[in-house]
């Protein structure tokens, strides 16, 4: 529909107020498909992790607890390089659910396009050979796709025309006659007087 020279299905004035229809109705489109995949794949990513985090985990218990050694000494065993990508992968997941679950509103837009922003630096920082993998550069599609659906969320609202104003009607020149039917704002009147 929008890719073609229909009308839109609502009747709007101006080519400008088109245009923020335009950019608002892809911002929402490119945030939800992007969160829902990136809810799908870090969910996928993640589940696929759980093995390698489990069997250090599983060390450092089993020293832990079964072979009673100090829980300083113990912890200095595990690799922490293990828990980098299920983390990331946690806060992708919880971006997405965020996403999906707040409206789209200015601010809300704007924290999510910052959030998208840091977790794709984040991503690259995980792997700085990641476009040598193909694979592992598709893997940043749904955070570009949030991106830039928020970005057009953001920018639709700075596209709206401003309203004109109509100007000031002036204040009526002649007295405002008030209603009284009993004659209690009189009476207050001549009270004054005295």
């Amino acid at each position: 529909m929008f890719l073609t020279n229909e009308p839109l299905p609502i009747k709007m004035g101006t080519r400008e107020e088109k245009k923020v229809f335009v950019l608002k109705s892809w911002g929402k489109r490119l945030a939800f498909w992007g969160a829902l995949s990136l809810l799908i794949l870090s969910a996928y990513e993640f589940y696929t992790r759980i093995d390698s985090m489990v069997g250090p985990l599983k060390m450092f218990f089993d020293m832990w607890i079964g072979e009673k050694i100090p829980f300083s000494r113990g912890i200095r065993y595990i690799k922490w390089e293990i828990f980098r990508a299920p983390v990331f992968l946690l806060l992708c997941f919880a971006v997405g659910l965020l996403s999906l679950l707040l409206s789209p509103r200015f601010h809300t837009s704007l924290l999510l396009f910052f959030l998208s922003v840091l977790l794709t630096a984040g991503g690259l920082y995980l792997r700085p050979d990641f476009f040598a993998f193909w694979w592992d550069t598709t893997k940043l599609l749904p955070l570009i796709l949030l991106m830039s659906g928020h970005l057009f969320l953001l920018i639709a609202p700075k596209l709206k025309p401003k309203k004109r104003r109509a100007p000031a009607l002036e204040a009526p020149k002649e007295t405002v006659i008030t209603y009284d039917p009993f004659g209690v704002m009189q009476q207050d009147r001549q009270h004054r007087r005295k």
